[in-house]
């Protein structure tokens, strides 16, 4: 199952990368997305560890590919969970952002789990096309392949995908605009 999984994610970033695969953009909520993602049939949360949402007030929606977004939050959910200490929560939290100078109004999705931190080089490395784990073990690999699957996903809606450590853990961030703009889409460019 894992390694079809990897499979079928390297086809998808392949055909990403080659402009193929485009991102198919229609309005939804992202908690909706997010309750569902932790929903999923495919949890088995072992060891004590738990799901726990924080929520907005307010719904956030957006317009984006609800395909790629799940298939980007089971990734980092099943990522984060595969790493949590035991006995400790995997925090997912989403808000809306407004625009700035720099920036279009967007979605912020957060996944933080306590555990192990990344060293410097594993986060400068860690959604690299290229950057091969070091050391090149066979779970370090489907790892790489995974995150990067999610950074190609997310950069089809002209997002940003960041990881960082945190005091007792690690987080991965990302960012989703807020309504599609097909111009600023990688559709075929």
């Amino acid at each position: 199952n894992a390694m079809l999984r990897i499979v079928a994610d390297l086809g998808q970033v392949v055909q990403a990368e080659s402009g193929v695969l485009q991102a198919r953009p229609s309005p939804f909520e992202m908690g909706l997305a997010v309750r569902e993602a932790c929903r999923g049939e495919e949890w088995s949360l072992p060891r004590g560890i738990r799901f726990e949402l924080r929520a907005p007030t307010a719904p956030v929606p957006l317009s984006a590919d609800r395909g790629l977004v799940d298939q980007v939050l089971r990734i980092l959910l099943r990522k984060a969970v595969s790493h949590a200490a035991e006995d400790s929560a995997v925090v997912l939290s989403w808000s809306s952002e407004p625009a700035d100078s720099e920036l279009p109004e967007r979605v912020l999705v957060t996944i933080a789990r306590r555990g192990a931190q990344r060293t410097p080089n594993e986060l400068s490395r860690m959604f690299s096309l290229f950057a091969a784990p070091a050391p090149a073990r066979a779970e370090a690999t489907r790892e790489h392949l995974a995150m990067m699957t999610c950074r190609v996903m997310v950069e089809l809606h002209a997002g940003r995908i960041w990881a960082a450590n945190v005091a007792d853990g690690f987080e991965v961030r990302l960012w989703l605009p807020r309504t599609s703009d097909s111009e600023s889409m990688r559709a075929g460019s």
